[in-house]
C-alpha cells in the first residue's frame, strides 16, 4: 500500500517536471478556414476562454509536403487579423500552430 502511494507520487513529480509547457493560444490552419482558440487549465480541466473561426477562400491555403502551403499571403493575413480581433487575442506572443494535413 505504501509502495503504491509512493509510486503514484513519483509519477506525479515526473509528469510535473517533464510535461511540455504549451502556449495557451492555438491556431489551426486548414484549407478552407482558420480557427483560433485560447484555453486555460482550471482545477484539472481545460476551459476555452476565447475562440474564433474565419473562412478562407478556395486556394488561399493548400496542404502540401512538397510545395508551398500558402498560395495567397494577403488574404491569409487578413483572415488571421479578423480571427484575432474576434477572439480578442491581439497581444499574444506565443502560439501553438497546427498546420494543414
Amino acid at each position: 500500500m505504501i509502495r503504491r502511494g509512493f509510486s503514484e507520487l513519483v509519477e506525479r513529480v515526473r509528469v510535473f517536471f517533464t510535461a511540455p509547457v504549451l502556449p495557451p493560444t492555438a491556431l489551426a490552419l486548414r484549407s478552407r478556414e482558420i480557427a483560433l482558440v485560447e484555453a486555460r487549465r482550471r482545477r484539472g480541466r481545460l476551459l476555452v476562454r476565447r475562440a474564433a473561426v474565419e473562412p478562407l477562400a478556395e486556394g488561399v491555403l493548400e496542404p502540401s509536403f512538397e510545395g508551398k502551403n500558402v498560395r495567397a499571403r494577403e488574404p491569409l493575413l487578413r483572415a488571421l487579423e479578423r480571427a484575432r480581433e474576434k477572439a480578442g487575442v491581439r497581444h499574444v506572443r506565443r502560439w501553438a500552430v497546427a498546420l494543414p494535413s
